[in-house]
């Protein structure tokens, strides 16, 4: 969907998902309506992403009537515009300010800033060529780098900071999904702009050799304090660097007695430099310059195909949810004991948790306990790729051990690579009854199990199924499937 159309999914999502002030209250009766109208809207054979993205349309105007404070959400800029121009500009007026020329109108052929500019832009081309022959060979991309980082983070710092009354949960959950569905989008942002800035300050290390050479005498030429080894380093720099691209212009490369020129400790009065600052701006506009402004171009591509069609993972389990209801499925959830007798009042708390977790029409299926000795072989219905979820419930009163709750979690991890992941429930209710509200003793039975549970990388929640608010515990956990919470890494 485009970017405007995932924007509003992501404000509608989080409006719905993030715990409301009772001015900003949306039912499940107003959610309902929402997904209704929408179906009425597009018809029962229109695509998945079509019916998210009109549900979200009108939810967000029946939204925005109720807090048009929230309105300008939709049409805040992504970036601060002005702040990636002010990079270019700031990088075009460092290029000038770089001061190539030494003292008595020296122009050092082997200076820090023109031989670092060559460098650092090669190891550049290199590293994105790397990364482009990794890809063909199917390894992942790397992270993004420190500079991208740090310009993702003042940007963030822009958008935590934007003026608005709105509820601030609902704007960390709206930032924080959209940083991530946005990513890509962002992505190719920056990079344009980091090219253009290396674009524009090797430009303004051009324009300001050109500027300073029209109205100032300037002379070429170099200084070692190793001399004999030096000469032949700046001979092959010379020769290869600064003259391969000026000879496709018609200006030869320096003849021997030019380069022994060049040795000011030989020859202290130096070279004219017109010729050299011609070298000196041809490489540099070719080595730099052009090859930024196409690498920016293509970010710019990537960043309008993007913007016309930005991927949402609908594979969520908020999206689901409404999938199902659109389609007309109920949700069908899954909860294996692991020698854990459950009592009435457990399985109704249980239906109850399922109930808000998903749909007041979800199906639970409690399947009978898996026995000690059992753990490898979990029952079947547990890994249907079909499941809305899956849980494993244990009692609090257990101490996990490895060579059997160890085991069974990660029997578990690696047996529901589709679908959405296994998450474990602890019961505490047993363990209130038995011991009280023990802190100490209760914190440290809950650390044990936690242990266990990041071992296995399985989400999990404490929570006393007798009680009638167990569903907050579960409050934070995405029932996503894993390969959504991979690419949210």
């Amino acid at each position: 969907m485009t970017e405007d159309s995932a924007r509003t999914v992501c404000l509608v999502k989080a409006f719905e998902t993030a715990a409301q002030s009772p001015g900003n209250s949306w039912s499940q009766a107003d959610s309902a309506l929402a997904g209704d109208r929408a179906a009425q809207e597009v018809g029962t054979n229109a695509s998945d992403e079509t019916f998210i993205r009109r549900r979200a349309e009108l939810a967000w105007e029946r939204i925005t009537a109720r807090q048009p404070n929230l309105a300008h959400l939709k049409t805040e800029a992504n970036w601060h515009q002005w702040l990636g121009w002010a990079l270019v500009a700031s990088a075009l007026v460092s290029g000038v300010i770089v001061d190539q020329v030494g003292p008595d109108n020296l122009i050092n052929l082997t200076s820090l800033p023109l031989f670092g500019l060559l460098l650092w832009n090669t190891g550049v081309y290199a590293f994105l060529l790397g990364q482009v022959t990794g890809r063909l060979f199917g390894r992942h991309a790397e992270a993004p780098g420190p500079m991208r980082r740090a310009i993702a983070a003042v940007v963030g710092r822009f958008r935590s900071t934007a003026p608005g009354t709105a509820n601030a949960s609902f704007r960390t959950a709206y930032w924080s999904d959209w940083g991530r569905v946005s990513y890509p989008l962002s992505k190719a942002y920056v990079s344009r702009l980091l090219h253009l800035a290396a674009a524009a300050f090797a430009a303004g290390i051009i324009v300001s050799l050109y500027y300073r050479g029209f109205f100032n005498e300037y002379v070429a030429g170099w200084k070692s304090t190793f001399v004999p080894a030096a000469a032949r380093v700046v001979q092959w720099y010379v020769t290869a660097v600064l003259g391969a691209v000026p000879s496709l212009f018609g200006i030869p490369p320096p003849a021997a007695d030019e380069l022994a020129a060049l040795d000011l400790a030989q020859h202290p009065a130096g070279v004219g430099a017109a010729p050299w600052i011609h070298r000196i701006a041809l490489t540099v506009g070719f080595v730099v310059v052009l090859p930024r402004v196409l690498l920016a171009g293509w970010a710019w591509l990537a960043q309008q195909r993007l913007q016309r069609k930005l991927p949402i993972d609908l594979r969520e389990a908020y999206y689901q949810r409404l999938l199902r209801r659109y389609r007309g499925a109920g949700a069908r959830v899954v909860v294996v004991p692991y020698n854990y007798q459950i009592t009435p009042r457990v399985a109704l708390g249980l239906n109850k948790v399922v109930h808000e977790l998903f749909d007041t029409d979800a199906r639970l299926e409690i399947l009978d306990p898996i026995p000690i000795g059992r753990e490898d072989s979990p029952p079947d219905a547990i890994f249907s790729p079909e499941l809305a979820g899956r849980f494993v419930l244990f009692s609090l009163t257990s101490t996990p051990e490895e060579e059997s709750h160890g085991v069974l979690l990660r029997t578990l991890r690696a047996g529901t690579r589709k679908g959405p992941p296994v998450v474990g429930i602890i019961d505490e209710s047993a363990f209130l009854n038995r011991f009280g509200k023990q802190g100490e003793r209760l914190d440290e039975r809950r650390a044990l199990w936690v242990r266990f549970f990041d071992a296995a990388s399985l989400a999990h929640a404490f929570c006393d199924l007798s009680d009638t608010d167990a569903t907050r515990a579960f409050a934070g956990l995405e029932f996503a499937n894993d390969t959504s919470r991979k690419d949210r890494r």
